[in-house]
């Protein structure tokens, strides 16, 4: 998807809606703390990968597959594939280089935010 093709999103809901979502990916984070001393994976990578990608402030911008990496705690080869998963759904978007075939930069579509409106509000 070329920069100019990223979808358009309704500003208003910005910063109430951002801080739920970093509320709800800080639980994420201390659930899968909270047991990984017992080698215990508490998680569903699609939905630390959406909650991340909902929790940036300016969810007008799309997220570097690093960033996703490092907020959610996941593999890089986990968070790849499920952005793959995301975008195969229409939920999330990727962006690629023309000459490189690795996505760069993950967003999520109006219909993305759209499903996770109502799990936060």
């Amino acid at each position: 998807m070329a920069m100019s093709d990223r979808p358009v999103r309704d500003t208003r809901l910005a910063g109430n809606l951002s801080e739920r979502a970093t509320s709800a990916l800080s639980i994420a984070r201390a659930r899968r703390e909270a047991f990984a001393d017992q080698g215990i994976v508490l998680g569903d990578p699609a939905w630390d990968v959406l909650i991340c990608l909902m929790a940036q402030p300016n969810r007008r911008s799309s997220m570097s597959v690093t960033t996703l990496v490092t907020e959610t705690g996941l593999p890089e080869i986990t968070v790849r594939r499920t952005v793959a998963q995301l975008c195969g759904t229409g939920i999330a978007y990727a962006i690629t280089e023309a000459d490189q075939v690795e996505m760069l930069r993950v967003g999520l579509t109006p219909l993305g935010e759209s499903r996770l409106l109502p799990l936060l509000a």
